[in-house]
């Protein structure tokens, strides 16, 4: 085998680029990592403000699930089954756990009423139902959905009815909700997150908007004397302090394995039969019987069509990075979800927290919508920047908002996929065409299965690759 020519090329920084590649290397097949991005992980990976090590928003690992079997084979996993990593949080959890160390976090907050609650949002804790201002709307809808006829679109149906392709979240949500819980707590949380309704987003994939479908009779039972309650969902936290750890590591084992990294930027993919060649921006050549592509599919849908590539529907991000000395910060918190209408921002990341580490001063990363903002007037840095300190104090974070040292400030445009129905058409197009074209790519992220990129699925996927291929 000649020195450009390799039993498998991998294109990307994802985690399933990384896991893949990492154990197809063990195994002894020879690899070549093309990375032509900053950093290693994908959405999963640092953020470096004025010396400061930050997450790009608040990322942890989750390690339960209702419907885990224990470890079982990887190969099994099947992206197309909405949430299927559910099966192989034990796998999941052993694998991250043999590269870096977790500490597992305290449970995040829900704000509503200027008031913090165990998360309902993630977390699946429901104490907030009791708040006096949600307590006896909720109580009367959910009894009222419960004495009816059981809808078709009960949570319980999902995997099988095709109306949660078909309706949109806020049908779903108002169907076994009741109008209160929907419109206090899970719509304002969207709309401060995007800028957009619920009527937008799939129903089937709710959670891609952290937005929780709970049953009703669950809702219903919290007002009599056995109440349905969940196992705790926990979520763990790199020791290290930044989620990018995990993507730093395996780069670091992948190249201690024999791979070939380069970091540099594709110029043309050519798929021959039985081998893929790629041309790199200086011309240097490299080919392999398959290629692992978890890059954009722009390039290669323009290259395929002759036509400038889809325009997704997507939301945007500002990130307001800061820092509080512990000694300042009068109540500790994780991760903080904020559908509260006191607010502006809709989540904040305490990353010192989750970690555990014995630092002077908590890093925090704060996340907004910009859109969301110009709605509210809020258009310049200063102006945000001086509201979201106002936030602090309100919660009772701070005693003053001079307590707040700003490390910096971000706005990302137009990089958070909505998971619409216009996005899911123009995804299983794009597959359609890719897979014709390209039959010697094995294409990863969303092109797979509509929404795949969790951490978790990132994760079984990178294993299921390995065991496809290694043998």
């Amino acid at each position: 085998m000649s020195q450009n020519k390799f039993d498998f090329i991998l294109a990307g920084n994802y985690l399933t680029t990384l896991i893949a590649g990492l154990e197809l290397a063990k195994s002894g097949k020879k690899i070549c990592v093309i990375n032509p991005l900053p950093g290693w992980g994908g959405h999963f990976t640092k953020l470096t403000v004025n010396g400061i090590t930050f997450d790009p928003g608040g990322i942890s690992h989750e390690f339960t699930a209702f419907n885990d079997t224990g470890l079982i084979d990887p190969k099994s996993y099947k992206p197309d089954v909405r949430n299927d990593w559910g099966r192989f949080t034990k796998v999941i959890e052993n694998y991250t756990r043999s590269h870096i160390d977790l500490e597992r976090m305290q449970t995040p907050f829900t704000v509503y009423d200027g008031q913090l609650f165990p998360d309902i949002i993630m977390t699946n804790r429901l104490d907030v139902l009791q708040h006096p201002l949600l307590r006896k709307r909720i109580e009367a809808e959910t009894q009222f959905i419960t004495n009816q006829d059981e809808s078709e679109l009960h949570p319980k149906n999902k995997k099988t009815n095709q109306l949660y392709i078909e309706k949109s979240y806020y049908e779903a949500s108002v169907a076994n909700h009741g109008a209160t819980l929907h419109s206090e707590l899970f719509e304002p949380y969207f709309q401060k997150m995007s800028n957009l309704s619920t009527t937008g987003l799939i129903a089937l994939y709710h959670r891609i908007g952290w937005l929780p479908l709970y049953y009703p009779e669950t809702i219903l039972s919290q007002y009599g004397n056995n109440p349905q309650n969940f196992h705790d969902t926990y979520f763990c936290y790199p020791k290290a302090g930044y989620i990018g750890i995990f993507g730093e590591t395996l780069a670091k084992r992948l190249e201690e394995a024999g791979a070939v990294i380069i970091r540099e930027g594709i110029e043309t993919v050519k798929d021959l039969p039985g081998n893929t060649s790629v041309i790199l921006k200086s011309g240097l050549e490299v080919s392999a019987p398959k290629l692992i592509w978890s890059l954009s599919h722009d390039q290669l849908i323009t290259a395929s069509t002759n036509k400038p590539a889809n325009v997704f529907d997507r939301w945007s991000a500002t990130l307001v990075f800061m820092t509080i000395p512990r000694n300042k910060l009068l109540k500790t918190f994780s991760v903080l979800w904020s559908p509260d209408k006191q607010t502006l921002f809709y989540r904040a990341c305490n990353q010192t927290d989750c970690s555990g580490a014995d630092e002077a001063d908590a890093r925090i990363v704060v996340e907004l919508n910009p859109d969301y903002l110009t709605a509210f007037g809020f258009t310049e840095e200063s102006d945000i920047i001086k509201r979201v300190k106002q936030d602090f104090c309100t919660l009772g974070f701070v005693s003053e908002p001079e307590s707040i040292n700003i490390a910096g400030f971000k706005t990302l445009k137009n990089v958070l996929l909505l998971p619409s129905r216009r996005n899911w058409q123009l995804l299983e197009n794009e597959r359609d065409i890719l897979y014709d074209r390209y039959p010697n790519v094995f294409f990863t992220r969303n092109t797979e299965s509509f929404f795949t990129d969790t951490l978790n699925d990132q994760i079984i996927k990178g294993l299921k690759i390995a065991e496809q291929y290694k043998n």
